[in-house]
């Protein structure tokens, strides 16, 4: 005998998951950053020279295949002109990849 717990049913009495669905509206993309939040506090706001260790540590985790859509975002974020200044400090760094940087 099967037993109906964790059955829900909608408005329309078709089943659905039981499971909460999240509310918030960060995006989950695969890889080391699990949303925009943890992408934003881990690299982004890293995104000044006070804070260029840590970010040397990120770059090298953006590195990995499985980061490549967060690379595109951080990629994305260099290109806006708030961070010319940025831009050029991060092109003398050995440790940066020179082709992430705008041409």
């Amino acid at each position: 005998m099967k037993s109906n717990q964790g059955t829900v049913k909608d408005e329309k009495g078709n089943k659905v998951s039981p499971t909460p669905q999240p509310t918030s509206n960060l995006v989950t993309i695969a890889g080391d950053y699990p949303n925009e939040e943890v992408f934003k506090n881990r690299v982004l706001n890293n995104l000044e020279p006070s804070k260029f260790e840590k970010l040397k540590i990120e770059i090298e985790i953006l590195k990995k295949q499985e980061n490549q859509e967060w690379l595109e975002k951080f990629k994305a974020e260099l290109k806006k002109p708030n961070y010319k200044d940025i831009r050029k400090k991060l092109k003398e760094k050995d440790w940066f990849p020179k082709e992430w940087l705008p041409q």
